[in-house]
């Protein structure tokens, strides 16, 4: 039997993952990211650590299946973040990981010159700082004499499979996120380009997801455990190479990827900036299906449940094993958790409210409340969220409701949360058998690039299986209705009350 490698290199963990034709896991390895903080609020990704940590990875599931077993590798990551390479190949610097907020006054200078709604008409990509193009104009201001070094910059993925293959070009799914790209002619914009004063240069070819780019080098071979030969193709942006293992191509499904950041994803035959969109602040970018496109929002997530477990419940000291238990508990409170409301506005990103001033609140509480109806009414929040940004997604685009919502991440594996997400969202949701999408994604591309799959339905329906499906509870439904509309209007209310609120958006009187 032979295999597929699928890498994801994630902002927490790096998985290595060996498929099998049919998209059954045959081996896995998880090894941490590697993360520097050289000051307050700065985070770097060194690209040797990130090297070593990918070839760990390889090198223990070839050892489980052997070097011969394996048809090809395709990687997937992050996607804002990448490396400036010297004419050697050499990387002259750490990537600024994706969240870094150093970037933020060039983001500020460039929406108040070229333009957010110009940006977005050309890119797909609303007003962020994380975008690879303020960081290289960052290292241009800050590093230039290593800018003045640089021959080319390769996002994440990119840069992993050019240390695998000697390589060097990027994928439209991860260019889509440099906001360097003219996304509907699928070329670098020189318009972008000549505005931020960088050099078209430092721009590697473009190339669709799954392309066989390359063989695995002597040197990738001695250090990894491949063969020597082993095909080597191109992957793509995270969020998207698990929206294609998911089957999420085109409309009538939509992609709920969760973890850190919550996103969702629907897959569209073109690009459809418009003021509409621009304004309910939905993004476009480059499907790593070839020649597709997706539309997408998100929100943060993770970060909100971790802060009302650690923070409010006080939890943290154990781990995993307190989100269970306090699942558990939410499980025992009834629909409305008793009377709560959460508004879960403890960051200012993805939110329908992002002007920076509104805040989080816990509404309605009482001394009966317990731990299970707090947990419980911030997953309720969080879901009543949910269905404002897929409502916003829906009606921008005029799709109509889309009847099947896809999980996949740590809710994926959370019955209460599955479940309130069926009921609030009033439509069915299905989950994965393939736990891990962003890396069978990656080997789906792998297996699409050396001809095991003919096309991308033919691999879709080859290898997705669905574990779980979970429908609407008919009897609540009428309540969630009820309790989603109450959400809107205090959201509506509380807004007015955060920007009469003495307090600056930073905190400071």
């Amino acid at each position: 039997m032979s295999y597929l490698i699928g890498v994801d290199v994630g902002t927490t963990n790096l998985k290595v993952m060996a498929f099998d034709h049919n998209g059954l896991v045959a081996a896995s390895a998880v090894v941490k990211t590697p993360i520097l903080r050289p000051g307050p609020k700065m985070f770097e990704h060194d690209p040797d650590a990130i090297w070593e940590q990918v070839t760990l990875g390889i090198r223990q599931v070839v050892d489980t299946l052997g070097a011969a077993e394996i048809d090809a590798i395709a990687i997937a990551s992050v996607a804002e973040e990448g490396f400036l390479l010297d004419s050697s190949g050499k990387a002259l610097a750490p990537a600024i990981a994706w969240y870094d907020q150093r970037t933020a006054p060039q983001a500020a200078r460039w929406a108040n010159t070229f333009g957010s709604w110009e940006t977005y008409r050309i890119s797909g990509l609303l007003a962020d700082s994380i975008y690879s193009l303020y960081k290289i104009q960052w290292i241009q201001g800050r590093q230039p004499d290593l800018y003045e070094q640089a021959t080319k910059w390769l996002c994440m993925a990119d840069y992993v499979t050019y240390r695998l293959s000697g390589e060097q070009a990027m994928t439209y799914s991860l260019a889509s996120h440099t906001m360097a790209l003219d996304l509907e002619r699928r070329e670098w914009s020189d318009e972008i380009l000549k505005a931020a004063r960088i050099s078209r240069r430092l721009l590697p070819d473009l190339v669709e997801s799954g392309t066989l780019i390359g063989r695995v080098t002597s040197e990738a071979a001695a250090v990894t455990g491949l063969a020597e030969g082993t095909p080597v193709v191109t992957g793509g942006h995270d969020h998207i190479c698990g929206a294609l293992a998911a089957g999420v191509l085109a409309p009538g499904s939509v992609l709920d990827s969760t973890g850190t950041a919550e996103a969702l994803l629907v897959g569209l035959d073109r690009p459809a900036m418009s003021p509409t969109t621009f304004a309910a602040h939905i993004h476009f970018g480059a499907h790593t299906a070839r020649g597709r496109y997706y539309a997408g929002t998100a929100m943060t997530a993770g970060p909100v449940v971790d802060w009302v477990r650690d923070r409010m419940l006080g939890t943290a000291e154990n781990g995993a094993d307190s989100y269970q238990a306090l699942s558990e508990e939410a499980l025992t409170s009834p629909p409305g958790a008793r009377g709560l409301f959460f508004l879960p506005l403890l960051s200012d990103v993805g939110f329908t409210d992002r002007d920076g001033w509104s805040r989080g609140a816990m509404l309605g509480l009482q001394l009966s409340h317990t731990r299970g109806d707090i947990f419980r009414a911030a997953f309720e929040g969080l879901t009543y969220e949910l269905r404002a940004r897929l409502e916003l997604l829906e009606d921008s685009l005029a799709l109509g409701r889309q009847p099947r919502t896809v999980v996949s991440g740590g809710a994926a594996r959370n019955p209460l949360q599955l479940q309130l997400k069926a009921s609030i969202l009033e439509r069915t949701v299905s989950v994965p058998a393939a736990t891990e999408t962003t890396a069978l994604g990656a080997a789906l591309l792998a297996g699409l690039g050396v001809g095991i799959y003919k096309d991308e339905a033919d691999a879709i329906a080859r290898t997705t299986h669905e574990a779980v499906r979970v429908v609407p509870e008919a009897e609540q439904i009428p309540t969630y209705r009820t309790l989603y509309q109450t959400y809107c209007r205090l959201f509506d209310q509380t807004a007015d009350t955060w920007h009469r609120w003495p307090w600056g958006p930073d905190g400071i009187l």
